[in-house]
């Protein structure tokens, strides 16, 4: 009876403490979220040296340097390590948190946590390039070889209306997609003074037909305006021949001539 007892009491003292053990563990759990630190925000080196997220390290990096080794301290999958590592290889870089987390997209828990962190040092010394008169060749060793087709498709229509006006005549085309075009607003400027013009009155029909924002309608009206009246002499004038559009009056007049 009294060894009966004793293996009640011990079995009992056995569920209280794993209770207990439960609750602590629950406790420790509920109190223990998450912080999203930014060194451009004023986190010191202590602070992200005290972070933990599912039993890794984290710390700022910069994903254009860190090694292979570092990102699985981070607790990136090996897969997505090796995509990383080709890339670079490639000629690739990151230039911004944004173009980094679409090459993390399929690690959406790992890109939440650890995206905060994505710390890039700049080169002050690195000059943009024009972007009217580079080739190809020089677009895709700044972008990254995973751009190619992209950047193909942008040079592409760059080349056949003769160059761009800005970033924001790029963006307002929808050639390529808006984050694409920010990518290439950090490697490159836009000198408008590049853009291959078009004298007016001297063009043939298919030399207008490649002017942007103009319809059919509207080089028919420019070819009958023009030997109706021997010539058009001012972008005003030329405006009284085309269809009414805020792109033409912000844009069209930088590739013509008169």
């Amino acid at each position: 009876m009294r060894n009966r007892s004793v293996g009640v009491f011990i079995s009992y003292c056995f569920f209280v403490a794993l209770f207990v053990l439960i609750v602590i563990i629950r406790v420790s759990l509920s109190n223990s979220t998450y912080q999203f630190y930014d060194l451009e925000k004023g986190i010191t080196q202590e602070e992200i040296d005290s972070i933990r997220w599912d039993g890794c390290h984290c710390f700022a990096f910069d994903p254009n340097k860190l090694s292979v080794d570092s990102f699985a301290l981070l607790g990136l999958e090996v897969r997505l390590r090796s995509r990383i590592l080709s890339y670079r290889k490639a000629g690739g870089v990151f230039k911004s948190r944004s173009h980094f987390g679409e090459f993390c997209h399929e690690d959406s828990l790992w890109k939440q946590h650890i995206l905060p962190l994505v710390l890039f040092q700049v080169d002050k010394t690195k000059v943009r390039c024009e972007f009217n008169s580079s080739s190809l060749s020089r677009v895709v060793s700044c972008l990254g070889a995973s751009y190619y087709e992209q950047s193909r498709e942008l040079i592409h229509n760059r080349d056949r209306i003769g160059g761009f006006v800005s970033w924001k005549q790029v963006e307002n085309m929808h050639l390529v997609s808006t984050s694409f075009v920010e990518l290439c607003r950090s490697f490159f400027y836009i000198d408008r003074t590049k853009i291959e013009k078009t004298d007016v009155n001297t063009a043939s029909y298919s030399e207008l037909f490649h002017l942007p924002y103009l319809l059919k309608n509207d080089i028919g009206q420019i070819v009958s305006y023009r030997t109706r009246h021997m010539g058009i002499a001012s972008f005003s004038e030329f405006l009284s021949c085309v269809h009414d559009d805020s792109q033409i009056d912000l844009y069209l007049r930088y590739y013509m001539d008169f």
